[in-house]
């Protein structure tokens, strides 16, 4: 039972994956390829939201993505 939850709790959280019918499960690693640059980006923007109040996480995410998308919020009014 503790392995079942363990695979379940991994399949949510995208680490693993399951390719296999019902009774005859296959579990794999879900792999995710990104260009290492934006790999170093998403980390360095997760240690600037992990220091900030929860409060301010989503305003300063949406501020960061303006910023690297170079929109702004006047340009789609």
């Amino acid at each position: 039972m503790v392995v079942t939850n363990t695979l379940g709790r991994l399949r949510k959280e995208h680490v693993l994956t399951n390719r296999g019918a019902p009774r005859y499960r296959q579990w794999y690693a879900v792999e995710i390829k990104t260009i290492p640059v934006f790999l170093e980006m998403a980390n360095d923007i997760l240690l600037e939201l992990k220091e900030m109040h929860p409060s301010l996480r989503a305003a300063h995410l949406a501020q960061r993505l303006e910023n690297l998308l170079g929109e702004s919020i006047e340009d789609e009014s």
